[in-house]
């Protein structure tokens, strides 16, 4: 994010705030824990995008990995920036969804012509707003100026799941699950959402760096129809990167169930080991398994 941040002046404070709270990595939520968030968001299935208004007036936005959308959104989408741009206070800022009410596919489409985000319904959902003049919350800020406010509640005490809009089973087209915390800004976030799960076998270890210089980075993942599906680095243990990297015998050739979040436009979205399968043949290994999957990685 520093080759965006670092052109900007007159606004090093937000800024900050900004970069401080897109390193906060949300944390998978386990309904057993003991620690029960009080509020809960929609979690939309786009890009995050971060709007700062510095104290000169100038306006940029940028995604999560720092991305200047700036231009591009002024030229595919200015009616939609414009509502943001005319009513966001000075040495201020907001983060919120740029989504089609689909997948985030469709958003990277809706980016390349006007004609695609104006097919594609290309929207701006709020979550976050810093700076709301007159201390009011984000969402009266946003209704009072015309933006659409991401939905989101409050949880139940002796119920708290049954206050969710949708089952986690059941999510509609374009959203991909929930931010559960107590306070947005200070306390700790949870991502609740579904996950998927694949068998793929393991065809390559891959030498890591840094923490890892000597040990497993990563595993190399196919199906048994031959193709290659992703790496996976997330869900490995220190001792079997170790022990694979010495004697990758172990492993390669042996069935892996990963889990992920969802299908990107080339392959899985946050991958993560889950364990090694005995009971599983190579043979059960195909893309069949996820046909969204197949169909991505048969077009590549």
């Amino acid at each position: 994010m520093d080759n965006v941040l670092s052109s900007f002046d007159g606004l090093k404070s937000n800024l900050a705030l900004v970069a401080s709270m897109l390193k906060l990595k949300m944390k998978t939520y386990d309904p057993s824990s003991k620690d029960k968030p009080t509020k809960w968001a929609i979690k939309l299935d786009g890009y995050c995008l971060n709007i700062v208004k510095t104290k000169q007036g100038e306006v940029y936005a940028f995604t999560r990995n720092g991305t200047n959308l700036t231009t591009t959104l002024l030229n595919v989408a200015p009616e939609l920036l414009a509502p943001v741009f005319q009513h966001l206070e000075p040495d201020s800022f907001l983060i919120g969804e740029l989504h089609t009410g689909t997948t985030s596919k469709d958003v990277s489409t809706a980016l390349t012509s006007r004609q695609n985000a104006e097919a594609l319904k290309l929207a701006l959902t709020i979550f976050y707003v810093h700076g709301a003049a007159g201390h009011q919350t984000a969402e009266a800020y946003c209704f009072n100026r015309g933006l659409d406010y991401v939905k989101h509640g409050a949880f139940n005490a002796l119920e708290p799941m049954s206050c969710l809009p949708y089952t986690i089973e059941t999510l509609p087209v374009g959203v991909e699950g929930y931010v559960l915390s107590h306070n947005y800004r200070d306390g700790v976030r949870y991502k609740y959402k579904p996950s998927r799960t694949i068998d793929l076998i393991v065809t390559d270890v891959i030498r890591g760096k840094g923490k890892y210089a000597n040990c497993t980075g990563a595993l190399e993942l196919s199906s048994y129809d031959g193709v290659r599906v992703c790496k996976v680095a997330s869900g490995l243990s220190d001792e079997e990167r170790y022990l694979w990297w010495r004697t990758p015998g172990l492993v390669l050739g042996r069935v892996a169930e990963i889990s992920y979040d969802s299908v990107s436009v080339s392959s899985v979205r946050f991958p993560r080991f889950v364990r090694l399968r005995a009971d599983k043949p190579e043979t059960e290994c195909t893309l069949d398994q996820d046909e969204e999957l197949k169909e991505v990685l048969c077009k590549t």
